[in-house]
């Protein structure tokens, strides 16, 4: 995972996080939206120490990865993701004859 739940909090797609459990229940992946519910959590919990846009920099994110608790999340995350791509063939091939898988 590029950057891991800590990168994706700290920056601006961090909007795109309520839609992201319910998008990975649909997948079929009930376990990586528990994990992701978890690091929300974990992220809203930790948010009061984070900057605003305007004063974020690379010292300040580097930082705060190493303060984080989201690090230990992002492992068992990724290999969750794993099966991503075999989850979505699934959903293609299941649900509509207009994918061609």
């Amino acid at each position: 995972m590029n950057g891991g739940f800590n990168q994706f909090f700290w920056n601006s797609s961090a909007r795109f996080a309520p839609l992201i459990a319910p998008a990975l229940s649909d997948l079929g992946s009930p376990g990586a939206a528990e994990i992701f519910r978890e690091a929300w959590a974990v992220a809203i919990a930790e948010g009061v120490e984070r900057p605003k846009d305007c004063e974020r920099s690379l010292e300040m994110f580097s930082a705060s990865c190493a303060a984080s608790r989201l690090q230990a999340l992002d492992r068992p995350f990724c290999e969750l993701a794993m099966h991503f791509p075999a989850l979505r063939e699934k959903i293609a091939a299941t649900n509509d004859p207009a994918f061609d898988v």
